[in-house]
């Protein structure tokens, strides 16, 4: 499970603004506040508004856009530890499209909602691993495609930062695929993709079955299907002499992974 450094900045901006204000001293375009927080900008009727910095007491820093002494619009905020993260705020956390980066070779580029890393994006690690998909909470979450340091890549679905349900790995080389089921990060059933000449699938080119239920060669009876790319696949399907008659046809891994990889 990757985990990631905290996002948020050290205080909330739009308290400290608010709260110093009254006790503000405004010399053309700064503002200085108790404890050393400065904010150095554009000002209207006392507060922060427009384009400024403000640096806060431990050394974190934000520049960008400011509405009524509240942190909000676009900007980038780096914190005393390394950190840096560049896009939309809203309230003094990251928040729309963004890009974070902790200067140790990790990134991410993607969606945040109030601080963490909420909807889609790409994570890419400092060991190799690039990861994209869905994020929920800072946590891999939904579909999603891993691709390993090996050159390994996995497509399937995601639960709090766990490989989840079905999905399809592939070896480096391409010459072994294997599908998976997967429970919270426990590996319950695997199944080569290998095609069988002996069971057929004769209306979707290139699809594997899996079931064990045959009739002249062909597939025939319940079981899945899986594409021979590993891309698609209907896990609970029902065929007749090869043809599938019943079943949902799904996509395993990242809806888009222009971003991540091939």
């Amino acid at each position: 499970m990757i985990t990631f450094g905290k996002k948020s900045l050290s205080l909330p901006l739009l308290t400290l603004l608010v709260w110093a204000v009254s006790s503000a001293v405004a010399d053309e375009g700064v503002l200085k506040f108790g404890g050393g927080a400065i904010f150095e900008g554009n000002i209207v009727n006392g507060v922060a508004h427009g384009h400024g910095r403000y640096t806060f007491p431990n050394g974190d820093v934000y520049k960008g856009t400011f509405s009524s002494g509240a942190l909000t619009g676009n900007g980038r905020i780096t914190w005393y530890a390394g950190e840096i993260y560049e896009g939309g705020v809203v309230n003094g956390l990251p928040h729309g499209k963004g890009v974070w980066t902790d200067g140790r070779g990790n990134r991410y580029v993607g969606d945040f909602d109030e601080g963490n890393r909420s909807g889609s994006g790409t994570y890419v690690s400092a060991e190799g691993i690039r990861y994209v998909g869905g994020f929920v909470r800072d946590m891999f979450w939904g579909p999603g495609t891993l691709y390993g340091a090996d050159g390994s890549i996995y497509r399937g679905r995601f639960l709090e930062s766990e490989r989840d349900g079905y999905g399809v790995w592939a070896a480096s080389d391409g010459t072994s695929l294997v599908y998976q089921r997967w429970k919270t990060g426990k590996l319950e059933d695997v199944h080569t993709l290998e095609p069988d000449p002996d069971c057929r699938v004769t209306d979707v080119a290139r699809w594997v079955f899996i079931g064990g239920h045959c009739l002249d060669g062909v597939a025939h009876g319940d079981g899945a299907a899986v594409s021979r790319d590993g891309r698609r696949h209907a896990p609970e399907a029902q065929f007749v002499l090869g043809r599938m008659v019943e079943g949902d046809i799904g996509t395993l891994g990242a809806t888009i992974e222009a971003e991540g990889g091939p």
